[in-house]
């Protein structure tokens, strides 16, 4: 919280507002008491407030000419009628991650207008390496399977290579860096999905070996005309015995 205090000063030295999505209203309620410590005009909007009061609030925050700094809200605020946080805020922070791979998304699309013109930035305040990580992996899995299992997403692909194209829609969607080789493979499977027949367990390892980083996957390698390369990728299979097997 501490480190989100710092940062709604550090923009309001700029001239900017920060909007900062939470998971429960209690969280919310104690950042927002941490923020007027600091000096700041923040303010809180809680799905059990009366409509009128939360909507003076985000009025005033949508107003460039007020001298608003932060919001602090909750998830569960976009999912009812109400407050629509666009305007003058083109910087947003998510504080905690959300039980949702949806709730995330639409927190961050909660600054975003028709004919806006300003880019607007997010960032995540979950730690790598934390116990944060813990809910990531569950909400990460949770959005993977959907996909994996909506026959609208990807009609032309099946099996494993759904679920590689499905972890990196929801890398992407979450921020995350992506796998590098299989990033390579999604992207060029949303573009030539009749390539899929091409990807099989007996060809996946040789297409990586003739592929390195920064190079665009191309039908060459999928078509294996291309030589394998000394600092080519080597796929691992992890399976057997708690050991590492080259493929």
């Amino acid at each position: 919280m501490e480190r989100a205090a710092n940062a709604v000063s550090k923009l309001k030295a700029q001239g900017k507002r920060v909007l900062i999505f939470v998971k429960e209203e209690s969280t919310a309620t104690t950042l927002n008491e941490m923020m007027r410590a600091h000096g700041l005009n923040s303010h809180e909007v809680a799905t059990i407030w009366k409509r009128a009061e939360c909507g003076f609030i985000v009025c005033n925050f949508n107003d460039a000419d007020h001298p608003t700094h932060a919001v602090i809200t909750t998830f569960a605020t976009l999912k009812i009628p109400g407050p629509r946080f666009y305007g003058a805020c083109h910087r947003g922070i998510v504080l905690e991650m959300a039980d949702d791979l949806e709730d995330v998304l639409r927190a961050t699309r909660a600054l975003t207008s028709i004919g806006q013109t300003q880019q607007v930035e997010w960032t995540n305040y979950y730690v790598q390496e934390t116990l944060d990580m813990v809910q990531d992996l569950a909400v990460s899995r949770k959005a993977v399977l959907r996909l994996f299992l909506n026959p609208a997403m990807y009609p032309e692909i099946t099996g494993d290579l759904r679920g590689i194209l499905a972890f990196h829609e929801v890398a992407l969607s979450m921020g995350h860096a992506a796998s590098l080789f299989y990033s390579a493979v999604a992207k060029l499977l949303k573009e030539n999905p009749g390539a899929a027949s091409k990807f099989k367990k007996s060809t996946m390892a040789r297409i990586a070996k003739s592929w390195k980083p920064g190079q665009t996957l191309t039908m060459d390698h999928v078509n294996l005309k291309l030589p394998t390369i000394e600092d080519g990728i080597v796929l691992y299979n992890y399976v057997k015995d708690g050991y590492k097997q080259q493929l």
